[in-house]
């Protein structure tokens, strides 16, 4: 009887523990039909994931690029940016945000045609989005593999698709349910950087 009882005790003071670490390490499920009525989505009723994306093109369609969210039904598996140039390859990016430098290299490693880089986005890039989202002024370079590299300021009305993605991403913390596990490893693939 004193077994019973001490085993009793024993559950007693390690069941609040028990629910505590149950409640830690509980996934979170990310509803993708929040994003149903936004531009630029679309399902794959065949593979079950979705992706939401914005493409910027320069008025002279020499350059731009693509920002796109992927998920399945239970997760956003991540947010990537795709650099787009025509007749030339992407080698470096560089954008200003506002007063706030991003830069990107090294997308030999990047699996696109020769006029279009993508790349994941990490720490970097997520601090990218949530600036982008307030941005007055945005500006880039992408320098190519030939030539001059291509600089373009955005005029914030044509860049309106993308700005309301940033926003849409950030007021329904969208990236929170992304895995960042990999960001630092991410960043560094990428030679990721602000200043």
């Amino acid at each position: 009887m004193k077994r019973l009882l001490a085993f009793f005790l024993i559950c007693m003071l390690l069941l609040p523990n028990l629910a505590v670490f149950a409640e830690t390490t509980e996934t979170k499920v990310f509803d993708y039909k929040i994003l149903e009525n936004f531009p630029g989505y679309e399902y794959n009723k065949f593979d079950k994931t979705w992706d939401y994306k914005s493409t910027y093109l320069t008025d002279e369609l020499d350059a731009g690029f693509r920002l796109e969210l992927t998920g399945t039904q239970t997760e956003v598996t991540g947010v990537s940016m795709v650099i787009i140039t025509l007749e030339r390859t992407p080698a470096d990016l560089a954008i200003f945000v506002d007063d706030k430098l991003y830069t990107y290299s090294n997308f030999a490693n990047t699996y696109n045609s020769d006029n279009a880089r993508t790349m994941l986005l990490g720490y970097v890039g997520k601090n990218m989005i949530k600036y982008m989202a307030t941005a007055k002024r945005i500006e880039f370079q992408i320098a190519c593999r030939t030539g001059n590299p291509i600089q373009h300021i955005i005029t914030l009305q044509k860049f309106q698709e993308v700005i309301t993605m940033c926003n849409n991403l950030m007021n329904l913390g969208t990236l929170d349910f992304i895995d960042d596990s990999n960001d630092k490893t991410i960043d560094e693939t990428f030679e990721a950087a602000v200043e």
